[in-house]
């Protein structure tokens, strides 16, 4: 028979972390529950894991600063992060965490269990993830959203959740502006200065997964928002 993927999750709250995990177990996982980050540091000392949960706000050290921590150990494990914080990318930018993903605060178990099983399917823990998608097609590039996954020319292009947000609101508008308020909005929660330097982190990603191909394009217009050009 074959074993369970073992999962590491972090949650200080008590009564969310017990549910997570009993809901996990369910669906087939292995789950070992920490409430700290110091505790979980002294789990992946001792077991090898499959996939870490981490809440980004912990007592103590951080989920952000706990992620880095074991990649500094040279710990190579799939990460999904557990947050209500949207600036997510913004904390993470510049750290080696790949492969790694998050899901936002409060969630549905059916899309934390979804993004584990796409994270393992890429790591070879298990097969791949059969699910019903919603797909783009945009010049020579398809687009699977519920995936985080951008095809173009033999090649996938792994985004991250908010990647994929704004891939997504540009492609449902493309070659028309979508204004700088409506995605901070929309995806971000509210416009605000902070907010804004993040989805411009988001914005210079997806730019280089264009780059070197002349039919598409982010436009920055005037300062308004932003066009996905197409041909």
């Amino acid at each position: 028979m074959k074993e369970s993927p073992k999962l590491i999750l972090v949650e200080d709250d008590i009564s969310l972390g017990n549910i997570t995990k009993e809901l996990l177990e369910i669906d087939g996982f292995s789950v070992q529950l920490c409430k700290t980050a110091e505790s979980a540091i002294g789990c992946l000392e001792n077991e090898k894991y499959d996939l870490c949960l981490f809440d980004v706000k912990l007592p103590g050290m951080d989920g952000i600063s706990l992620s880095r921590y074991i990649r500094s150990e040279s710990i190579k494990i799939p990460i999904i992060f557990l947050t209500g914080i949207t600036q997510i990318e913004e904390q993470i930018n510049g750290i080696e965490l790949d492969p790694y993903d998050y899901v936002g605060k409060p969630y549905l178990i059916k899309e934390l269990v979804l993004r584990i099983r796409i994270l393992l399917g890429r790591n070879g823990l298990l097969e791949s993830v059969e699910i019903d998608n919603q797909t783009y097609y945009f010049s020579k590039y398809r687009f699977e959203f519920l995936k985080n996954e951008l095809y173009y020319h033999g090649e996938t292009h792994t985004l991250t959740s908010l990647e994929g947000r704004v891939l997504q609101m540009l492609v449902e508008n493309r070659n028309r502006v979508v204004e700088r308020r409506i995605i901070l909005n929309k995806i971000w929660g509210h416009n605000s200065t902070f907010n804004a330097k993040c989805m411009d982190v988001v914005l210079s990603k997806l730019r280089r997964h264009f780059k070197g191909n002349p039919d598409t394009s982010i436009m920055n217009t005037s300062g308004i928002g932003f066009k996905l050009l197409t041909n």
